[in-house]
């Protein structure tokens, strides 16, 4: 992680350490579990190991420092981190650059939907239903863990990433519904086989 004029070279794991230190000094496996309780741990894969890389990182670059050592019982030393006013900088505009932006569509959803009428419009409508049938169950799913988050009372600030992926998978599970509707009812015709 080089200091420069952008910090796209800070990975979401930096951002979210330095995130959680603004909010007060904590030891990486405190961080881990503040991670799990608010489910950011769905969308970005997190481990004890990776939160002490990438704390050891941004320690390497000035952007947090140690501020205690304790060890309790026979469990292992833990340190306790903060933050530095390099790293509130450094945080700051990464945040800014990933509101400012929005995220690119993926390869493989331009190549499937780019691509579907390399398939007979039957395997079309047979993998949209496997897609659709999908997207009900991970929007069950983050439903309910939002629902249980806020009923242990977790400050719904921390809940917008849930909430802003429930919505994007509702919208994309509409596209897709209304795309299988055009296609059944012969609306979206495929060109003629060559």
């Amino acid at each position: 992680m080089e200091q420069s004029a952008t910090n796209k070279g800070l990975p979401a794991i930096g951002v979210s350490v330095l995130a959680l230190l603004a909010e007060r000094p904590m030891h990486p496996y405190e961080m881990y579990q503040t991670l799990r309780e608010r489910h950011d741990d769905i969308v970005m894969p997190v481990s004890v190991g990776s939160l002490y890389h990438a704390v050891s990182r941004l320690a390497e670059h000035g952007h947090v420092r140690p501020v205690a050592t304790e060890q309790v019982g026979n469990r292992p030393e833990r340190t306790t981190y903060e933050i530095l006013e390099s790293g509130l900088d450094t945080m700051r505009a990464r945040l800014y650059e990933l509101l400012a932006a929005p995220t690119p569509l993926s390869q493989a959803d331009h190549t499937g939907v780019g691509e579907l009428h390399n398939l007979t419009p039957e395997t079309v409508l047979s993998a949209l239903d496997a897609r659709i049938a999908a997207l009900d169950g991970q929007i069950a799913e983050h439903e309910s863990l939002l629902a249980d988050a806020q009923v242990r009372n977790v400050d719904p600030i921390y809940l917008l990433y849930g909430s802003y992926a429930t919505s994007q998978q509702h919208n994309e599970r509409e596209w897709f519904a209304a795309l299988r509707d055009r296609i059944e009812t012969g609306d979206l015709t495929w060109p003629t086989p060559t």
